[in-house]
């Protein structure tokens, strides 16, 4: 199997041409940023249920209904003065746009639900979001049903979440994808992306083309590690695609797809895969390594 996935015949829409990143300053900074993520939500206590909590810097808390008026509160993020937002358990009916230097954290995946139209999460640099179900429905008329879109964004973390795409309000012509890093839209952006202890399932519920848990595009860097990334349903299933100049490194996951588990292009694309349990075709881009 050489063919190229269906759903890249929609290339990136405008931008420069990509450019390879500097790889190992890249990495360096990415790592820098999840260690750091990763700490102040350690400190953090769960509110309670249905409840958004805003933490500002200095430590002062907000109280919020709703995650978007949690977000619309914060004016003033920063390197110095980075805001986290914690949610308890529930379902949120809305859409959520992260913003610069905030690190949003649930109370765990199956416990606070993101339930939204396409996209459900909208990433920005800078920012992280941990222990969350999110859960893009497509509507009639959406081209793609996409559940976190990073665009743009260098240094953005996806941890302990559970992320799926559906197409469950509309017919079987759309394209499903868990994760999509400057795609289609964005090239050139130069996003940073690591993922880790997560599940990244597109489900196709009423025929969907296509379902795609992860790909990454525009000359940008996705990193997934110890996560499962698995398109179910009737779809043509890609495990994880990457393509336009993309590095796409994955460490100990199990991949799958009826199409393609793991697909490179050969535009200067990268994608390796460290021990990994792999379900399925590779293309000939694909480095497999077993240490």
């Amino acid at each position: 199997m050489s063919d190229a996935p269906p759903f890249l015949s929609q290339h990136p829409k405008s931008g420069p041409p990509p450019h390879k990143l500097e790889l190992a300053k890249e990495k360096r900074e990415l790592h820098r940023f999840v260690k750091q993520m990763r700490m102040r939500a350690s400190a953090m206590v769960p509110p309670g249920p249905n409840q958004v909590v805003v933490t500002d810097g200095m430590g002062k808390q907000k109280v919020y209904n709703s995650i978007t008026e949690a977000m619309n509160s914060i004016t003033d993020a920063s390197e110095s003065n980075q805001y986290t937002v914690t949610i308890g358990t529930g379902t949120f009916n809305e859409q959520v746009a992260l913003k610069s230097w905030v690190n949003m954290l649930g109370s765990g995946a199956g416990q606070t639900i993101i339930n939204s139209n396409v996209p459900a999460v909208k990433a920005a640099p800078n920012s992280a979001i941990q222990m969350c179900t999110i859960q893009a429905i497509g509507r009639p008329g959406d081209a793609l049903i996409i559940a976190v879109s990073v665009l743009s964004s260098p240094k953005f973390m996806l941890s302990d979440c559970t992320v799926v795409a559906n197409d469950a309000q509309r017919g079987p012509d759309g394209n499903l994808f868990a994760l999509v890093v400057d795609w289609p839209d964005g090239s050139g952006s130069h996003s940073t992306c690591f993922v880790t202890d997560c599940k990244l399932q597109p489900t196709a519920i009423n025929g969907a083309g296509n379902a795609t848990a992860a790909v990454v595009a525009g000359g940008s860097l996705l990193q997934i590690e110890t996560s499962t990334l698995a398109p179910t349903g009737p779809a043509y299933g890609v495990g994880g695609a990457s393509d336009n100049k993309a590095d796409f490194e994955l460490g100990w996951c199990t991949v799958s797809g009826s199409g393609y588990a793991l697909w490179c292009d050969s535009s200067g694309a990268t994608c390796v895969a460290t021990d990994c349990t792999i379900n399925g075709a590779v293309s000939p881009n694909v480095k497999i390594i077993h240490e």
